[in-house]
């Protein structure tokens, strides 16, 4: 886990002194039990994990000025667990894949939360502050 954390924070930095300013940083949801590729136990490791993962993008401001003042990286993470949540007909059939329809949600979640963190917006949107 800490390997996949630290190379996490490599790309974030990374990502950022090639003038990258924002990342969209989406995270697994719960998937369906006893499938042929998720087995009898697939959201332990991601529960674990999530929580991990979130304060490496929630910190990858911090650390971004850290090393370069210059050029902030503002990591916006979204948990694709309440997307999901009560939906197994969001997955494809036996497997921990979306179909169309989990798609569709997950891309309807993704744009709300580009709205509500103002990345990618038009400033005739009326909710980016001048930078």
């Amino acid at each position: 886990m800490q390997k996949a954390l630290d190379a996490g924070t490599a790309l974030f930095l990374h990502m950022a002194d090639s003038g990258v300013k924002d990342v969209m940083f989406f995270f697994y949801p719960h998937v369906p039990l006893n499938t042929v590729v998720g087995g009898t136990d697939p959201n332990g490791m991601l529960d674990y994990a999530l929580p991990k993962i979130q304060a490496a993008c929630d910190g990858a401001y911090q650390t971004s000025i850290k090393m370069n003042p210059q050029k902030p990286l503002r990591c916006h993470f979204l948990s694709m667990v309440p997307v999901f949540e009560g939906h197994p007909d969001y997955f494809a059939a036996t497997d921990i894949h979306p179909n169309p329809t989990g798609s569709k949600a997950m891309a309807a979640a993704m744009w709300a939360k580009m709205k509500q963190d103002c990345v990618a917006q038009p400033a005739s949107s009326g909710c980016c502050a001048p930078q």
